[in-house]
């Protein structure tokens, strides 16, 4: 009955019944409800998405175009010297190497950083980077080891007046 206005009854009363097509109803005092066995009407679905009640999603039918902007994609970057600079207008996600000669991380427009954007870095080469004082919670890096290759990997949660992230951060050293 997709797209189908009943007229109840104005006014019903307790108990009243009323029947529409094939279905029965009964007023409770507030609302009319469904009598006997309640019906549902969901046509099976085909395609990418199958079943009538239970629904499943075909392997292979969730991609990357489907998903949302900010879900999508990564901003690839290797940086060999100087200062690394992150402009968070440009990236969705950031995959970045350094090596041995960079010196620091600058973040620029951090109040476009996305919340649930990831950046990963991968460190390597031996020497020490400094971090952004705006990002946050960044205490897994203390076990950073500028004489292994190192990964570390922020995850947004919060953006504060462009002038903090705040982060989930983990590091991998090997």
């Amino acid at each position: 009955m997709a797209g189908t206005s009943i007229d109840f009854p104005l006014n019903p009363v307790l108990d009243q019944e009323y029947t529409y097509g094939a279905v029965d109803y009964k007023f409770d005092g507030v609302r009319w409800v469904v009598q006997g066995t309640p019906f549902i009407s969901n046509a099976d679905h085909t395609g990418e998405v199958t079943g009538a009640f239970a629904l499943t999603i075909t392997n292979e039918a969730v991609v990357r175009a489907k998903l949302e902007t900010r879900l999508k994609g990564s901003t690839d970057v290797t940086q060999t010297t100087g200062v690394l600079n992150l402009d968070m207008s440009l990236g969705i996600n950031w995959n970045v190497t350094l090596q041995a000669n960079v010196t620091s991380i600058t973040i620029s427009n951090a109040t476009a950083a996305d919340l649930h954007k990831t950046i990963t870095i991968k460190f390597t080469g031996n020497f020490t980077v400094t971090i952004p004082t705006l990002i946050q919670n960044t205490d897994a890096w203390d076990d950073f080891d500028g004489t292994l290759t190192n990964q570390a990997q922020l995850y947004i949660l919060s953006v504060t007046d462009g002038t903090t992230i705040t982060a989930s951060s983990t590091l991998l050293n090997w």
